[in-house]
């Protein structure tokens, strides 16, 4: 599962990625911006640790009956 994380035309193309321990990337744009986060797995759960806007991104994770194993923190929005 793939969430875009910016809707902006400048930010759609992602230059670099982090890959996060349990099969999530998060991609950046030439200016470190997030564009978007994936979860290689995420019938599995989606674990949120570490993930920028986690909590917007368990949200709608949740709305397409996905089940997300670490609630978010306050600091992941």
């Amino acid at each position: 599962m793939y969430s875009q994380v910016s809707t902006d035309v400048k930010f759609l193309s992602a230059v670099g990625q982090e890959k996060l321990y349990d099969a999530r990337i998060i991609d950046y744009d030439g200016d470190g911006e997030v564009v978007g986060v994936e979860f290689i797995t995420p019938s599995l759960g989606m674990d949120m640790t570490g993930v920028p806007r986690a909590t917007e991104i368990a949200r709608e994770a949740r709305k397409l009956g996905l089940r997300v194993r670490v609630a978010p923190s306050s600091a992941g929005s």
